[in-house]
């Protein structure tokens, strides 16, 4: 929450903005792979591929 804070602070909120919003989701996605071992079938992938670039 600090860098976000402070991007918001000193930059574009058009760029920090989505750049936190992209972040957050990958490590979600990440960790849960990763680290926890779960594994999204094809239509959470799918989901995931058309969220992001939404975002």
């Amino acid at each position: 929450m600090r860098f976000l804070n402070r991007g918001l602070s000193t930059g574009a909120m058009s760029v920090v903005v989505p750049v936190t919003a992209v972040t957050g989701v990958a490590l979600s996605v990440l960790c849960g792979v990763l680290v926890l071992g779960d594994r999204p079938g094809a239509l959470a992938w799918l989901g995931i591929a058309v969220t992001v670039p939404a975002l």
